[in-house]
């Protein structure tokens, strides 16, 4: 799983912390944000399953599963750098607020609203989407 502009390690961390069974790459390119992250992953002892890198997406040459993504860039220009990088029938999941941001062409989406589950002031006009490019 690729978490493509990690920032401080959100949503990877927490998502390798829940599935143990999976590995991350966690992207940013911003040198002292990665080196943050590293340090946390680290001190978690999830260093054998999780990486950390500092570099733009555009120089990753591998391609990934599942994208995941919050507050990166607006959609569009995120599905962009996604697209190069998605496995054919993979999945790119994007925390996001509402109104929702347009969905580009080729793109299925679905929202998936936390107040389905939270009842949570700050997360009424929360969620995720996801993405698949068709």
């Amino acid at each position: 799983m690729l978490d493509l502009g990690t920032g401080g390690g959100l949503p990877g961390i927490p998502l390798a912390l829940a599935r143990p069974d999976l590995r991350f790459l966690l992207v940013d390119s911003i040198r002292k944000k990665t080196e943050a992250v590293q340090r946390i992953i680290a001190a978690l002892g999830l260093t054998d399953r999780v990486q950390v890198q500092w570099t733009r997406a555009e120089n990753l040459p591998e391609r990934f599963p599942y994208i995941v993504g919050r507050a990166v860039a607006p959609l569009p220009r995120f599905l962009t750098w996604a697209k190069r990088l998605l496995l054919p029938g993979g999945w790119v999941y994007y925390y996001t607020g509402e109104p929702l941001p347009p969905i580009p062409p080729r793109w299925k989406a679905t929202y998936h609203p936390f107040r389905a589950v939270t009842d949570h002031p700050y997360l009424h006009t929360k969620g995720v989407l996801s993405l698949q490019y068709a």
